[in-house]
């Protein structure tokens, strides 16, 4: 009997493909992000009396511990403590919750961290900035350079 080739990969194989980077919000994390960044950019936008558009959050790590500072048009404008960035995110109620300011700290540190050993980069040269137009945008640069996007469901992925 002769033996069947298969010229195409099997259709197992294809769907893992396929699916190797698909993700489900089953429990709705990154609707309620999305929203809570958007609500955050308003609240702000109306408090600064400045477009939302214009409004940045920059997130760095310096000396071990994780800071974040509200930008516009390259002018620092105040810095936000811990409890106020990680409510950018979460409700304010969940950002009162110590356990999840550890957390979100471990977490924007672990990212860094993953993205600075993947660029070969030292993390206190990394940061990350958080804008809203229409929609949430997560910039990882390098100084001023763009590194990498990230979509709200692999951030928050390092906060849970």
């Amino acid at each position: 009997m002769k033996k069947i080739k298969r010229l195409h990969p099997k259709i197992s194989k294809k769907l893992q493909a396929v699916t190797r980077n698909l993700s489900v919000d089953v429990f709705g994390y990154e609707k309620k992000a999305t929203q809570n960044i958007l609500t955050y950019f308003e609240h702000k936008s109306q408090q600064l009396q400045q477009p939302k558009e214009t409004i940045i959050i920059r997130v760095f790590n310096e000396l071990k511990a994780i800071h974040g500072c509200i930008f516009i048009q390259g002018k620092l404008i105040q810095q936000i403590s811990m409890k106020e960035l990680i409510s950018v995110f979460v409700s304010e109620e969940t950002a009162q919750m110590s356990s999840m300011q550890q957390n979100v700290m471990r977490g924007i540190q672990t990212l860094i961290t993953d993205i600075a050993s993947a660029s070969q980069i030292h993390r206190q040269h990394l940061h990350i900035c958080i804008t809203c137009s229409n929609a949430p945008q997560v910039n990882v640069y390098h100084q001023n350079k763009l590194l990498k996007k990230i979509a709200i469901a692999k951030l928050i992925k390092y906060f849970v």
